[in-house]
């Protein structure tokens, strides 16, 4: 029997189906196209699934201001002292004062009242001078 050396070890199979097959240009087109839709679909479904995961965070973030908020109250109640919060009408600041629940005289506040009216006094020199000005340092180009 004559063993012919060029075919020895060679995979008939695998030959068979490497064969070429012939795909016309509309129908690449058509699997780019169809490609291109598969990837949209699951980029809009991530950033969808971002959206809804960034609104639990924010609920939960809230909820959990609100509870240590409640609590702090809780707590200031039990030693007759306040707290609130608001906003500085002039500088649009957030304000936090603690009082006294009795006599409504103001123990702490954040900023104080200084902080605010300095603040006030920075952007008038702004407005009048320029943002260019600093209240220390001179903005340099």
């Amino acid at each position: 029997m004559d063993v012919n050396f060029s075919q020895y070890g060679q995979n008939f199979a695998q030959q068979e189906l490497t064969t070429p097959v012939s795909v016309n240009e509309s129908e690449q087109s058509q699997l780019r196209n169809e490609q291109k839709s598969v990837a949209e679909s699951a980029q809009n479904d991530q950033e969808n699934q971002r959206q809804a995961d960034n609104n639990v965070l924010i609920n939960e973030d809230s909820i959990n201001i609100e509870s240590a908020v409640s609590e702090i109250s809780d707590f200031l109640q039990t030693s007759n002292r306040q707290l609130s919060f608001s906003v500085d009408e002039k500088s649009e600041r957030q304000v936090v004062k603690v009082t006294d629940s009795e006599s409504g005289e103001v123990i702490r506040q954040i900023p104080t009242e200084e902080v605010l009216a300095l603040s006030e006094k920075i952007k008038d020199l702004q407005s009048d001078v320029g943002s260019a000005v600093g209240v220390l340092f001179n903005k340099q180009a």
